[in-house]
């Protein structure tokens, strides 16, 4: 019988624990059977996107992180860059840029889970970067430089039928006011349809009520939500 999660290899080998994900379409009468699976197999956290409310079991604490909003957008429109928006094309993220994924990091579901380090959040999310501009972990970047300065990134990934995908964006905070994320979305939107797909998805977090506005006047629209949960193992230890 097919497994209704999957281990997660390189989350455990970074956080030093065994982490898993259950799959967010799963039944609350297979979530139970999970728990069951999962604490048999020794995992210590379990990542699960849940669309119905969980109840702490004696096997696993719950901790209720945020709810995650998916949202999607049919994408119609090309447009000239803005002229301080260009692809990013240096081997190494710039200062500017590893300054503004910490302030991504402090929006993840990571950060807001105590039992985890903040040094291993900022860690990770330096590798999502790193390998976002060596185009492991995304297909393009995009900046907006002023002064030969970054003020604000994006990196893009396109994904299967015709769909591309937003995993990180950010602004420097002394910048935030001033456009640059809805002209590093119209960029994304040219990008996206010039290499052959027609949809935007993307996800965040309902607290990131900033990103939430800028997809907003972008036009991207709400799908579902769901509640973001890790469930520790009991007794929960810390790691990092």
């Amino acid at each position: 019988m097919q497994k209704n999660f999957e281990i997660l290899d390189w989350d455990s080998q970074f956080f030093g624990s065994k982490i898993a994900r259950i799959n967010s379409n799963i039944s609350q009468k297979h979530y139970q059977q999970a728990i069951l699976e999962l604490y048999g197999e020794a995992v210590d956290l379990v990542y699960f996107n849940s669309a119905f409310e969980l109840k702490e079991t004696a096997y696993y604490s719950v901790l209720k992180i945020d709810e995650m909003v998916e949202l999607s957008k049919e994408l119609k429109f090309k447009k000239k860059f803005h002229p301080k928006i260009k692809f990013f094309d240096q081997p190494n993220a710039t200062p500017g840029m590893k300054e503004q994924v910490k302030r991504i990091a402090r929006q993840s579901r990571f950060y807001f889970d105590n039992n985890i380090e903040k040094s291993k959040v900022y860690e990770l999310y330096d590798i999502w970067l790193d390998k976002s501009v060596n185009k492991k972990g995304a297909d393009a970047v995009l900046v907006y430089e002023d002064n030969a300065e970054v003020k604000g990134f994006a990196t893009i990934k396109r994904i299967e039928n015709g769909t591309g995908i937003i995993p990180l964006m950010g602004v420097e905070a002394k910048s935030e006011g001033k456009g640059i994320s809805f002209m590093l979305m119209e960029a994304i939107e040219t990008y996206l349809l010039e290499n052959n797909c027609k949809i935007l998805k993307s996800t965040t977090q309902a607290k990131n009520i900033k990103a939430l506005k800028v997809y907003e006047r972008f036009g991207i629209q709400c799908k579902s939500s769901y509640a973001i949960n890790h469930l520790w193992r009991k007794p929960n230890n810390l790691i990092g």
